[in-house]
């Protein structure tokens, strides 16, 4: 098992490899990631979201009831000065101000019609989650849960 510190100095390290263009000044993680976008990295058996850890490994603990908030609204990003702590409160309210917040419970996209559609053209390969969502207007981490049947269970 690694230590803290070894799992540190491997995030840190890889920042002189990660993604950067001249359109963001984000450290965009490259490795693995999981559906949402974020990074992720394992620590003691388990998988830690990397903005999270680099908050830690450099600011120590993160109290409890906060979140490490992205100010890029970049979820593969872990540079230090992007990050910042917040209550969930302020992270909602921090992605209104940004116009990035939406309800998607108060109206419905999809129909059962296109969560049947999405699952069979996945299952066959015809298109990725990225292209379906943007075909149903939804995000790919929403085909991701429809596709692995964590909402619209209901729907065969």
């Amino acid at each position: 098992m690694r230590t803290f510190e070894e799992v540190a100095a491997e995030l840190w390290q890889s920042y002189r490899v990660v993604q950067r263009s001249f359109e963001t000044p984000c450290w965009e993680w490259t490795k693995s990631c999981v559906p949402n976008g974020y990074g992720c990295i394992s620590y003691l058996g388990k998988k830690r979201h990397v903005h999270r850890f680099a908050w830690e490994s450099l600011n120590g603990p993160i109290p409890s009831g906060l979140q490490v908030c992205h100010k890029c609204d970049n979820p593969p990003c872990f540079r230090p000065d992007h990050l910042f702590l917040g209550t969930a409160a302020d992270n909602i309210r921090d992605a209104i101000l940004k116009g990035r917040f939406t309800l998607h419970f108060v109206k419905r996209k999809l129909t059962p019609e296109n969560v049947e559609e999405i699952r069979k053209s996945f299952a066959m390969g015809a298109e990725t989650q990225h292209q379906l969502g943007r075909r149903f207007g939804v995000s790919q981490e929403n085909i991701w849960h429809i596709v692995h049947r964590n909402t619209w269970k209901h729907v065969s």
